[in-house]
């Protein structure tokens, strides 16, 4: 295609295997459904594995229970962090939805919050952000019994890379 645009073939950048890119995430202030407020520094110092969800989506309920087992985890360390983000119409959606499962691990509620980290236009969506606040463009597999420790590990991967 070069050669037919009359473009040098010397000049056309190639790609080449490098570490995952990052993204910054933009400043975000909300309350989760027990009323901590979280922001980026919040994140800062840590990797946190943020996952974008609505009570209505299957896939998402699926992964519900997998979120949980990292939450208990990861509750204890100060290096790591799980923060969820519910894109429902309604707070109380995913409020009665978490109480129902028991589920303990933070929920914010809010699409413009979701936007801070990638435009919710599928869900779920899970993301990993590095200890500076960027989010990784490689997506972690979704939280399930056999890929927490595949997702420790990118967790571990994020942090040696992070700057």
């Amino acid at each position: 295609l070069a050669k037919e645009a009359g473009v040098p073939a010397a000049t056309i950048p190639t790609a080449t295997p490098r570490a995952a890119e990052r993204f910054p995430v933009h400043e975000f202030a909300a309350k989760d459904l027990s009323g901590r407020t979280w922001g980026l520094a919040d994140l800062k110092g840590k990797v946190a594995l943020v996952n974008i969800w609505t009570t209505w989506c299957g896939p998402c309920r699926a992964e519900m229970p997998g979120l949980q087992k990292l939450f208990e985890r990861w509750k204890d360390r100060k290096d790591r962090v799980v923060l969820t983000i519910s894109a429902d119409a309604h707070a109380d959606l995913a409020r009665a939805f978490v109480q129902e499962h028991g589920y303990q691990f933070p929920v914010i509620h809010g699409q413009d919050v979701a936007a801070k980290f990638f435009p919710p236009v599928y869900f779920p969506q899970n993301w990993l952000i590095d200890p500076t606040g960027r989010r990784l463009n490689n997506r972690p597999p979704p939280p399930g019994d056999s890929t927490l420790d595949q997702i420790e590990e990118l967790a571990n991967q994020a942090a040696k890379q992070a700057p």
